[in-house]
């Protein structure tokens, strides 16, 4: 079993076909894995995606988390913090958080933090342990 991972970039090619090169290199690649062959996708690699999925290419809230649910359903692909990614979506669509928002706070709140600071009034308001920095 090969495990391999993947940057923002590869991933982003899954979804956008906006340069045909890399778009096809991308399809080549995911063709010739093995069965038991994985992407593994960190989560730096997950949320910096989702940051240039919605900034750059205006995919909206809902088709994001539709997107990182199908990412968690796929046998090919091995999400890092699979379990906080998960709880991440479950606040998102709960709540109305930001997904990015959430996996940050997410991931702060597992790794013992007693809360996180932000200046983004919204997700201060929508994910628990978030709070104002005023």
């Amino acid at each position: 079993m090969a495990r391999i991972g993947v940057d923002t970039n590869i991933l982003v090619r899954l979804f956008v076909k906006d340069d045909a090169e890399q778009s096809a290199s991308v399809a080549r690649l995911v063709r010739a894995l093995e069965e038991e062959d994985v992407f593994f996708i960190n989560i730096v690699v997950l949320i910096e995606t989702l940051w240039t999925l919605r900034r750059q290419y205006g995919y909206r809230k809902s088709q994001l988390l539709a997107l990182v649910q199908a990412l968690l359903e796929r046998g090919d692909l091995e999400i890092d913090q699979y379990e906080i990614v998960g709880n991440a979506i479950n606040l998102s669509r709960l709540l109305g958080a930001d997904i990015s928002d959430a996996l940050i706070g997410e991931l702060n709140r597992l790794s013992g933090c007693d809360r996180t600071l932000t200046f983004d009034a919204k997700a201060a308001k929508t994910v628990p342990g978030m709070e104002l920095l005023e």
